[in-house]
């Protein structure tokens, strides 16, 4: 079915790609953030014997800032979640399609493409809302 093959394919691999890639994301600011925020601590307690480390204490906040902040702003883990989300819907569509399971047992490529339309066009309204 060419639907599958030049509309669905595509979207899918999209979506599973950046699904893997916004984790990636959010797993390695959210480390970064955590291992930052844990060593400020530590180093104030050296202040009044090293120069310097009043600068990295300032250096160590600012990342600590400026990692919750993208995390914040990005909205990695909702669009992470969002994104796995209406890929496995649809691979489910695909699946009960492709096996002629459910409402596709008289396999009825409209319903199947509109199903799939509207999965994708419900996740692009629910980003948009995200990005707001």
């Amino acid at each position: 079915m060419d639907y599958i093959k030049n509309r669905l394919e595509p979207q899918m691999k999209y979506y599973s790609q950046k699904c893997a890639s916004l984790q990636k994301e959010y797993y390695a600011l959210s480390i970064i953030s955590i291992v930052v925020n844990a060593i400020i601590p530590i180093f104030t307690i050296a202040i009044d014997n090293f120069f310097i480390i009043k600068y990295i204490i300032a250096i160590l906040s600012a990342i600590a800032t400026i990692t919750s902040s993208v995390l914040l702003l990005r909205k990695t883990k909702d669009t992470w979640v969002a994104y796995r989300s209406t890929y496995e819907q649809l691979k489910r569509e695909r699946v009960m399609f492709e096996t002629g399971s459910g409402t596709y047992a008289t396999g009825d490529e409209h319903s199947f493409i509109m199903n799939c339309e509207n999965i994708m066009n419900s996740e692009h309204s629910a980003w948009s809302e995200r990005m707001k």
